[in-house]
């Protein structure tokens, strides 16, 4: 039985239904209703206040009750009302019946679908009732069918319009569910010619025909529990530069070593502080990835990495993009009070788009500059009607705007832009703030909304362990990779820390050291320029031996203390933030600072 019924008349049917089951009722709980009718909840729900959110209609959960749904996991049944009926009852409580109530429904659910194809059948009842039942029925059920056939196929084109109806395949899953999958992830793998060579489009046009050779392309592995390892067409798939800010990119179904692959990567019951691949600014643990994968909000080290993706898909479309880091943004405020330029290139006027992921105290938020358009864009998606969440970064997003290129700056914001997708509930700020990133930088239509929001949660895990790797481990995690057949067969070792290359003793000092004595000597020279003490760094008290063993750790092990031996530590920001521009900025010295917070 469905999760949630809508009826003209809603309170009828739960109590001709439970009073017919009264020892296992089948409408529960509340009778059906929403909330438990307490004069509490019918006063909230009368002023508009009262949401009931159901968290299952959108991503399955795991229930512990007696006959869960399939789809959904969940045991509970309720009844409301359609919106053409919500009239008919003048019992105060079938507020609690109203399908506003639920985020989830608001605005998606079509309750009056049953009204409307019953006015069209108006045309068919004279010659209906004249019929015998069986007839009736028969034609019926024709009649329906047939209605739901065309209006899923005129669904279907309008949702695929923009994308490559030559490679989307539509099919029913077990359940009956409709999914949109591109066909190499369906077919097997003796089709990969046909993939890569589709038929003609709708519109009469031919994609560009790349033949490769099938016995290449379909490496199998001869373990029953590895039956395919894919070739160049699933490859393709996560691909930077085969991206597209579409629907057609991100909505596919996934390939049994795609999907086991990620149930490994997710698996709470697993170590945290294992290894799963290696961006520019270092590795990703499992515990990065639960952030980004399971219902959580999002760690900035592995919206760091989903960002280094970002600038490679735009950059593969030849449009120039810097997107800041996010641990940086928030130095811009008070108490660090940070200068934004210092860590922009030096080029950063002549980009096309300027990327600021921003965080408030426990939500993200966009902000994009356009420096040839002179546009500023504010993009919060708990804020698609009015304002912006991160008000204390306008002032300054504005101010930064102005010294990259003086004049008058238009702005934006996310009601200004059509189909921005709001966040209504959950904590996928993350998310939301990575795809409004590609959507703007590409310039294009917003096709996503919170209900998508689990499946892209997964998505941007996919297309972190398919795009890197773990340095001479190899991309363990791409299912299409020989590599990855162990992981799959359950023989991976799990890798808690990367070696570098192996250490070698050299009369030359590492440049890190060479860079030490000249910035030492310039602080010596310019301390009347500093607000605060300064504590130089506890490697030049080291003796000749603690210095080797040292420089040892830090050339074969990723994470070690060593590095903090090579730090400035100042008293004050500004003090910090004076030695950067001098020494790292000015003389190219390789320096490393913080400041005693």
């Amino acid at each position: 039985m469905p999760n949630v019924c809508v009826y003209d008349f809603a309170r009828g049917l739960v109590a001709h239904t439970n009073l017919r089951v009264p020892d296992k009722l089948p409408f529960h709980p509340h009778e059906g209703r929403l909330a438990e009718p307490t004069e509490e909840n019918v006063k909230a729900a009368q002023d508009g206040s009262l949401k009931v959110n159901l968290p299952w209609l959108h991503e399955r959960m795991d229930s512990v009750n007696e006959n869960p749904h399939p789809v959904t996991g969940s045991s509970d049944h309720y009844v409301l009302y359609d919106r053409f009926h919500e009239g008919n009852t003048k019992d105060p409580k079938d507020i609690l019946r109203r399908i506003q109530l639920v985020p989830e429904l608001k605005g998606w659910l079509n309750s009056q679908v049953v009204e409307q194809f019953f006015a069209n059948m108006r045309k068919s009842n004279y010659f209906l009732s004249n019929m015998s039942p069986s007839t009736h029925v028969f034609l019926m059920r024709n009649i329906t069918h047939h209605y739901n056939t065309v209006t899923n196929k005129k669904l279907l084109e309008r949702q695929l319009r923009h994308g490559r109806l030559g490679k989307i395949n539509i099919s029913l899953l077990a359940l009956g569910q409709a999914v949109v999958a591109p066909q190499v992830c369906n077919k097997p793998r003796e089709t990969t010619e046909a993939v890569l060579n589709p038929a003609p489009s709708m519109s009469g046009d031919t994609e560009p025909q790349v033949r490769v050779d099938n016995k290449k392309a379909n490496r199998r592995s001869t373990d029953a529990t590895f039956p395919d390892l894919c070739g160049p067409p699933c490859e393709a798939l996560t691909k930077p530069e085969n991206i597209l800010a579409s629907r057609s990119s991100w909505c596919f179904v996934l390939h049994p070593g795609q999907q086991q692959l990620l149930n490994y990567v997710l698996d709470i019951s697993r170590p945290k502080d294992e290894l799963i691949v290696e961006t520019s600014s270092g590795c990703l643990t499992r515990a990065d990835f639960w952030t980004l994968g399971l219902n959580k909000q999002m760690e900035s080290t592995i919206g760091n990495g989903c960002f280094e993706l970002i600038t490679k898909i735009v950059q593969s479309k030849g449009i120039s993009i810097y997107i800041e880091n996010l641990y940086v943004t928030r130095t811009w405020l008070a108490p660090y009070g940070c200068d934004p330029l210092q860590s922009f290139p030096t080029d950063a006027q002549r980009m096309d788009i300027i990327v600021l992921p921003l965080w408030t105290p426990g939500h993200f938020q966009l902000c994009v500059l356009k420096p040839p358009k002179r546009e500023i864009l504010f993009l919060d998606p708990l804020y698609t009607k009015a304002g912006f969440g991160g008000q204390q970064y306008v002032s300054l997003l504005r101010n930064l705007a102005v010294k990259l290129i003086p004049g008058q700056w238009s702005e934006k914001k996310s009601f200004d832009l059509k189909g921005f997708s709001s966040q209504d509930y959950g904590v996928d700020c993350g998310i939301f703030m990575l795809m409004s990133a590609l959507y703007v930088a590409l310039d294009a239509p917003f096709d996503y909304t919170i209900s998508d929001m689990p499946y892209l949660c997964k998505w941007w895990c996919l297309l972190l362990m398919e795009n890197f790797d773990l340095r001479s481990s190899g991309k363990l995690f791409a299912h299409w990779r020989e590599e990855a057949k162990a992981v799959l067969e359950g023989q991976h070792v799990p890798i808690f820390r990367l070696k570098k290359r192996k250490f070698q003793e050299v009369s030359q000092e590492p440049a890190v050291v060479e860079d030490l004595r000249p910035a030492v000597q310039w602080v010596v020279q310019n301390k009347a320029l500093f607000r605060g003490h300064v504590t130089m760094p506890k490697y030049l008290s080291l003796n000749q031996g603690d210095q080797q063993r040292v420089l040892r750790d830090m050339s074969e092990e990723e994470d070690t203390g060593a590095r903090d031996l090579f730090l400035f530590v100042f008293q004050f920001a500004e003090d910090m933030e004076l030695f950067l521009k001098a020494c790292a900025d000015e003389q190219g010295l390789r320096v490393s600072a913080m400041f005693d917070m």
